[in-house]
């Protein structure tokens, strides 16, 4: 029972490293290098929206007039 105890915190210390590393990750390389890349790439294709959830989402404004683009 002793040694159960020490073993059960390296494992949760691994968890947290490994949880962390993940976290960086995601931050520097996926939200700083790989989604500007796509959306670069993908262009007007970013805010192509299918017809029919247009149809059921509600048109909200943003203080433009109806029918204008910004």
């Amino acid at each position: 029972m002793a040694r159960s105890g020490p073993a059960e915190r390296v494992t949760v210390e691994e968890s947290g490293i490994g949880l962390a590393a993940a976290v960086a990750l995601d931050a520097f390389i996926v939200r700083t290098v790989l989604a500007p890349a796509c959306m670069q790439t993908l262009g007007r294709a970013n805010w192509w929206i299918p017809g029919w959830l247009d149809r059921v989402l509600p048109h909200l404004s943003a203080g433009l007039r109806p029918g204008t683009r910004p």
